[in-house]
């Protein structure tokens, strides 16, 4: 128990630090709201400042950290003024979408990692990442129709709006006002953020226990350690990011917005199809919407005499080509302009499990539609169960691929 709470204690700080960058865009939204009356305002601006100045006081969150999420969203908005003009740029075609996407990658994260090098700035590219597929979206959604959109709209949507799709981003349903299920969403959200890093404490002082244990073990034992290893490193993966859409969706709430859910249980899927519609759904929708269909409409227009099928099987790769790409290039801003193609590989090895698993299931339907209820009824849990367990290990090793790059720390040994 102590070395975990010696592993835990020295996370908290991060804790902080990411609960201050996510909730800084909303906190200054309610400052120039005019949705919000004075009082309110004043109110939130008290609050904010005793819990910032507690965290800084007691050296939970340091002063480099604030400085550093305020100037960046300070340029995030200068950026968002032009991303505000892409749509009669892009109209007018004096500006290519390839181009477009060149330019966001640019502003939103090469050009923070040149300027601001400190470490402090990685999360912050990690958040520009975010903002050049939100910017794209808005840039080519409002160059479709020519509806007058104003400046706040677009900085709501890029600062305070965590979706990625402008024709997806949800709706005002409510004044601003505080209420218990915002309130709890945040909670949630707060809460799955402390498992991250909980579950990193505590797998980290599991294997500190058994540092001495000799390298070469049983199969059983190598097996057992790889499942723990990433399978430990997956729900991490998952506390953080799904802890952090919850406190986002919870803000949102609190401003009177309804935005759809970003994860739906993804562990629960029962094959990478289904997988895909539950985890990160923000990023799927973006990815179907500005990728797989308008490849696939592509294609279709340029080589007719192609079957459908794979048609659709040249989409899903360079979609999930392109998404491992994106993955690789923001890890390679934010490690000193160091390539790695890991999740390129991870996402490529995901597409090719993704469409062998769709003929195996058609296959498998053919065969299961012809057979009788009962029999259907009896099996069908334990096909189920099967093929949850059979893609857990596919999901295993496209974790394995993606982290195989780790040295270091607690995942050395599981390499």
């Amino acid at each position: 128990m102590e070395t975990y709470f010696a592993k835990f204690a020295p996370q908290i700080p991060n804790l902080i630090a990411i609960i201050t960058r996510r909730t800084l865009p909303f906190f200054f939204y309610a400052c120039v709201s005019q949705r919000i009356g004075t009082k309110a305002k004043l109110l939130a601006i008290a609050c904010y400042a005793v819990a910032i100045g507690s965290a800084l006081y007691s050296d939970l969150l340091s002063l480099e950290v604030l400085l550093v999420a305020v100037v960046a969203y300070a340029y995030f908005a200068l950026v968002g003024l032009f991303v505000y003009r892409t749509s009669d740029i892009v109209r007018d075609g004096r500006l290519t979408k390839p181009a477009l996407v060149l330019l966001l990658s640019f502003a939103y994260v090469l050009l923070p990692a040149v300027v601001f090098p400190s470490p402090q700035c990685v999360p912050i590219q990690v958040i520009g990442w975010e903002m050049i597929l939100s910017a794209y979206s808005y840039g080519n959604d409002t160059a479709k129709t020519k509806q007058p959109r104003s400046l706040s709209e677009c900085l709501f949507f890029l600062l305070v709006n965590p979706t990625l799709v402008f024709s997806e981003r949800g709706r005002r349903v409510a004044e601003p006002n505080v209420n218990r299920s915002a309130v709890a969403r945040c909670l949630l959200g707060i809460t799955g953020i402390g498992g991250y890093f909980g579950l990193f404490a505590a797998i980290s002082a599991f294997i500190s226990s058994r540092i001495d244990e000799p390298e070469t073990a049983s199969p059983i034992f190598e097996y057992y350690r790889f499942v723990l290893t990433y399978g430990a490193y997956s729900a991490m993966n998952y506390f953080g990011q799904s802890g952090r859409a919850s406190l986002e969706i919870g803000m949102m709430k609190l401003l009177g917005w309804h935005v759809p859910e970003r994860y739906h249980y993804p562990f629960l899927a029962t094959g990478p199809d289904a997988f895909w519609r539950r985890w990160n759904i923000y990023i799927g929708s973006w990815a179907r919407r500005y990728i797989f269909f308008p490849f696939g409409l592509y294609a279709k227009r340029r080589a007719r005499h192609l079957p459908m099928v794979v048609i659709k099987a040249a989409a899903v790769t360079v979609t999930f080509t392109a998404i491992g790409f994106a993955h690789d290039f923001s890890r390679f801003a934010a490690r000193d302009f160091t390539w790695s193609h890991n999740w390129l590989v991870a996402f490529v090895f995901f597409a090719t499990m993704l469409l062998i698993w769709m003929g195996l299931s058609a296959s498998i339907g053919s065969f299961w539609a012809n057979s009788n209820k009962s029999r259907k009824r009896f099996y069908q849990p334990i096909v189920g169960f099967v093929s949850w367990l059979i893609f857990m290990q596919l999901l295993l090793i496209m974790g394995w691929i993606a982290y195989s790059d780790l040295s270091g720390g607690i995942f050395a040994r599981c390499r």
